[in-house]
């Protein structure tokens, strides 16, 4: 595993992407939500990494979330 993400690192360091020969394809990630799992063993691309906790995160965000914004800013 060490080797494999030397490699990805080193080509992304060197042409901006990842992707190179021997790798599996590292998607760009986008509409589909494409994402490279990589293990020991194996790189598999997947999609929707953790979707729930992301729709959590930015589309429901605390209900007290505005009022501690605005408690923290006051005009003189």
């Amino acid at each position: 595993m060490n080797k494999i993400m030397m490699s990805y690192w080193g080509n992304f360091a060197r042409t901006g992407s990842p992707n190179g020969q021997g790798l599996v394809h590292w998607p760009k990630y986008g509409e589909k939500e494409d994402y490279l799992a990589i293990d020991a063993n194996n790189q598999n691309v997947f999609q929707g990494l953790k979707k729930d906790k992301f729709v959590v995160l930015t589309q429901t965000p605390p209900e007290n979330f505005k009022e501690q914004k605005d408690s923290r800013h006051t005009e003189f």
